[in-house]
């Protein structure tokens, strides 16, 4: 299983201003993902945003 996420809000991005998606969402979405024999899961809205764009010209990871 692929896990793909950003930004975890824990005490390490503490003090980030940036989104960040809660530990607990993205275990409990790993969870359902492995009961369910998916084979990968896209954690937060920036992991869906980059996988959605990798068919245009310029995919969203080009863009930094």
């Amino acid at each position: 299983m692929g896990l793909h996420v950003g930004f975890l809000d824990t005490d390490m991005t503490n003090g980030f201003e940036i989104e960040k998606v809660h530990a607990r969402a993205v275990a409990e979405l790993t969870l359902a993902a492995l009961e369910a024999e998916k084979d990968e899961i896209l954690a937060d809205t920036g992991t869906r945003a980059s996988e959605e764009s990798l068919s245009l010209e310029r995919p969203l990871y080009l863009t930094f």
